[in-house]
């Protein structure tokens, strides 16, 4: 009986005379805008004027009125519309927004007119960043409890201060360059990849950093010597990479890189097991060194964000031995140094008078081949004496003794062996030979680089002779930008030196074209455009959403 009776007195009640804005607030009849909002707009403002001509409209007299629910059955009044109570709060008016965001179109016609899609094609400024229109005050680093004057990303913790918005590319110290890239680890930094790679860098103006150990640092000694030089000013960064036989040290440069929210790339130019067990054959497989160091190479490539491979073979060893997906690997060739190239470009070119000049320079490891090299003199010296070759081999390594044993048994006059001597001296010799030497080894190592000998000699514009491999078919076309030869075959590599003997022509077209091959393809200018692609890939691929 009660709930009847409350439905006929709202039947019988009259509507309000105003409609609701807010709990305890109504709007006058016939008014857009309440009191308070108006007072809010300037005298001139185009929606205040709207309102206040249309505040004269009266609203509907049936407005406020609510349908009633079914009355008593069989009462034909239940099924007629009523009114609601004075006493019941009514309803407000349907309204699918706030008013005056409805009439925010309005306003920036009526100020300014609608603005023309901007067009990239047709050049001048872009639309200002949505950032742009929150206060300084609100944006500035400052602002954040416990930071400094400068932009900082937000963070999530207050211990480990671990970033939950990153700071764009270049962003973290915005008075240095464009970026800050740290070279972690116990490296040699006048070692020619590292050399190739700071000089790829720097070329695209990114500020490369030193956190460095001595290489003979003993166990804890090495990595405490590695935390303080990163303390001494190498936190703010927007990678860190980990050069060359750097395995140990990627564990260190994760914790430290994850600290200060940068990503890790590792270039380990070789896998230690394979240089161990199937290259050198120091370590026999299955045992358990061979176990150890190949459980080195997993865990540190695991551990990189990125890891770079200096030819696809090598990265699909790493994808096939060791578990790296391929969307962490990028290809960063060898390359030669900025002064390979400046040397090249003053090389003096054209024909010579003498025996051909022949040189090689690098290690004496099984990978280098270099018994094929001695083969190659001996069936020279035989086919044409000593007067038509003469054969410089610069380096040291441990094959050193066979050789000098092999040229010694053999009798050989055109070969000359040269110790190591500095960079800059070895290279300038090179520059004056005719013919520059690669690889030539059989082992399944040797078939998937591409050394750094190969790429100084193109680099100097010499004519080149190093074994066919899939790798270097990854860069170089044979016959050419330079000459391929079956891998520890020292004929056909006496038959290629006789040939470009003969061909004075060819060896100059031949080096030319390899050399801007090689600039093309392996320049620390294109490095650098390459390893800046990786950081950002990398840089992608950890951000704070991408983890989760």
């Amino acid at each position: 009986m009660d709930v009847d009776s409350g439905r006929r007195r709202a039947r019988a009640a009259a509507a309000p005379t105003g409609d609701r804005v807010g709990p305890r607030r109504r709007r006058a009849q016939g008014r857009l805008l309440d009191l308070p909002r108006e007072l809010l707009l300037p005298e001139a403002d185009p929606v205040r004027r709207v309102a206040a001509r249309q505040s004269a409209s009266p609203v509907r007299s049936n407005e406020g009125s609510l349908p009633t629910g079914p009355g008593p059955r069989g009462d034909p009044a239940s099924r007629k519309g009523g009114r609601a109570s004075r006493k019941a709060p009514p309803r407000a008016l349907p309204r699918s927004r706030p008013l005056l965001r409805e009439m925010g179109s309005l306003l920036a016609v009526v100020r300014r007119g609608p603005a023309p899609p901007w067009d990239p094609g047709l050049g001048g400024p872009s639309p200002p960043s949505p950032v742009a229109a929150i206060p300084a005050h609100v944006r500035a680093g400052g602002g954040i409890p416990g930071g400094t004057a400068r932009r900082r990303a937000l963070l999530a913790g207050r211990v480990f201060r671990f970033r939950e918005v990153r700071a764009a590319l270049g962003t973290r110290d915005p008075g240095r360059g464009a970026m800050r890239v740290a070279f972690f680890g116990a490296y040699d930094p006048s070692y020619a990849r590292t050399r190739v790679l700071r000089e790829g860098l720097e070329s695209r103006g990114a500020e490369v950093l030193s956190v460095h150990a001595p290489r003979d640092s003993p166990g804890g000694i090495r990595e405490i010597r590695l935390v303080v030089s990163w303390l001494r000013g190498a936190r703010e960064l927007d990678a860190i990479l980990v050069p060359s036989f750097g395995h140990r040290d990627v564990l260190l440069a994760r914790l430290l890189g994850r600290v200060v929210d940068s990503p890790v790339l590792f270039d380990p130019l070789v896998s230690r097991w394979d240089t161990q067990v199937g290259d050198l054959g120091r370590l026999k497989e299955g045992t358990v060194s061979a176990h150890r160091v190949r459980a080195s190479d997993r865990v540190s490539l695991s551990l990189a964000d990125m890891v770079l491979c200096d030819t696809w073979e090598h990265g699909d060893f790493y994808a096939s031995e060791f578990g790296v997906t391929r969307s962490k690997l990028c290809r960063v060739p060898v390359g030669a140094d900025r002064f390979a190239f400046e040397l090249g470009e003053r090389r003096a070119a054209g024909p010579r008078s003498g025996p051909l000049d022949v040189v090689y320079l690098g290690g004496y490891l099984p990978l280098h081949g270099l018994p094929a090299v001695i083969d190659a003199a001996t069936e020279l010296e035989a086919r044409h004496g000593t007067g038509f070759a003469s054969f410089t081999l610069i380096g040291g390594g441990m094959l050193m003794p066979r050789i000098e044993r092999d040229i010694a048994a053999r009798g050989l006059r055109s070969v000359r062996l040269l110790p190591r001597m500095p960079y800059d001296e070895a290279l300038t010799r090179l520059a004056r030979a005719d013919v520059g030497l690669g690889i030539f080894g059989t082992s399944a190592k040797a078939a998937r680089v591409v050394p750094h000998k190969v790429f100084q000699s193109m680099a100097l514009g010499l004519p080149t002779i190093t074994r066919r491999s899939a790798a270097i078919a990854e860069f170089f076309r044979d016959g050419e930008h330079l000459w391929l030869v079956p891998a520890g075959d020292g004929a056909a590599l006496a038959d290629a030196i006789e040939s470009l003997a003969g061909d004075p022509a060819r060896r100059e077209t031949m080096g030319a074209a390899g050399r801007a091959a090689a600039r093309a393809q392996a320049s620390p200018n294109r490095i650098g455009d390459i390893l800046v692609e990786a950081i950002q890939r990398s840089r992608e691929a950890t951000a704070p959403g991408a983890r989760r």
